[in-house]
């Protein structure tokens, strides 16, 4: 079966905090494909009062296509489940359960009913229209780092989970000034552990090398999914040279030998888990994941030269070489910085299927 972790699909968590109930979140039916409208929960993993953690399964889900593992994103406790496993077909969006920060407030869920109206998902941003590029200096002067935007309130609500709003105010950070990597924007708890306050960014960036510098010749331009920065003339005739020396220039690559004992020892535990009927890990996927955690930790890393700008991309995406001679394949994985190994073990078996 396949595991997925939804990401950025609107709809997927529907906060809502009512005066009557404690701090809580109502979880809606997730879309887990691209064309996925409804789905049935196949089977619940968890039951009401059950503790949860970031990546364990909450239940399964039956799609027009296959049966999805629906994983958490944020640590929680099951606290009303509102929709019964079955084979009835179920709206994305829909509530489907609700989730508490402390075991202790399970209880006052027991009669707790869903709204009757939810609230639509929200309209997915327009992609903004390029912006000329600026014209590149005139002369290659240093250019300064530029200071990063300020967070500017919009009079929404901020959609966060319930254990970010605490380590938000533990920390003294303010939550609105913080981009959230759940599901339709959503503020988990591991944005708020990573956010950098302005102040201290700026300083970082102050500190930045002049390399990094030379990004800031011009405002970035966002697209679909990636984000170019635009250089000055001169960073551009470097790139240009660098470009044709890999081409042209003989290369010649070193090996070496490294010790992976921890990551077998890994490997063992994650199959165990699974069991003998499931599908196994490879150590392929464990270094496929390696490298889709280390270009999230690194942005920079996952960028291409495109002539005239950098083009740092928003998701980690890896092609990958399956099979060999005629049945040679190089699917594409997707978004591997944010998906668990048993996804990624599940793509790679699909490819080859």
């Amino acid at each position: 079966r396949f595991l997925e972790r939804p990401n950025h699909l609107p709809g997927v968590f529907l906060s809502r905090w009512f005066s009557s109930y404690p701090p809580h979140e109502v979880v809606g039916m997730p879309s887990l494909s691209p064309t996925m409208e409804s789905g049935a929960i196949a089977s619940w993993n968890l039951k009401e009062g059950d503790s949860f953690s970031a990546g364990d399964i909450i239940c399964s889900v039956e799609t027009d296509k296959a049966t999805v593992d629906f994983e958490a994103q944020d640590d929680g406790v099951v606290a009303k489940i509102l929709v019964e496993a079955g084979p009835s077909d179920i709206a994305c969006g829909e509530p489907i359960l609700v989730t508490v920060e402390d075991e202790g407030d399970v209880g006052s869920f027991a009669d707790f009913v869903p709204s009757t109206s939810a609230p639509a998902p929200p309209e997915p941003a327009a992609t903004p229209e390029p912006a000329a590029p600026s014209a590149p200096p005139a002369a290659a002067a240093p250019v300064p780092a530029a200071a990063p935007p300020t967070a500017t309130p919009t009079g929404d609500r901020v959609i966060a989970s319930p254990l970010a709003h605490k380590l938000a105010k533990e920390l003294g950070h303010n939550i609105a000034a913080i981009t959230g990597t759940g599901p339709g924007g959503r503020i988990i708890a591991g944005d708020v552990r990573e956010f950098i306050p302005m102040e201290q960014a700026a300083a970082q960036t102050t500190a930045a090398a002049p390399g990094q510098a030379a990004m800031a010749a011009a405002a970035p331009i966002a697209g679909a999914g990636f984000t170019d920065y635009p250089l000055s003339a001169s960073a551009q005739e470097t790139a240009a040279r660098l470009a044709q020396s890999k081409r042209n220039v003989p290369h010649y690559y070193l090996t070496v030998d490294i010790t992976v004992d921890k990551l077998l020892e890994m490997r063992a535990t994650l199959n165990e888990s699974i069991g003998e009927d499931g599908p196994q890990i490879g150590v392929y996927e464990l270094l496929l994941k390696g490298a889709g955690a280390a270009m999230k930790a690194v942005p920079s890393a996952n960028a291409a030269w495109m002539d005239s700008v950098v083009r740092v991309y928003d998701s980690v995406d890896i092609n990958v070489a399956v099979g060999n001679g005629d049945a040679l394949y190089t699917p594409v994985v997707r978004d591997v910085g944010r998906r668990g190994v048993k996804s990624l073990s599940a793509d790679l078996a699909a490819s080859v299927s």
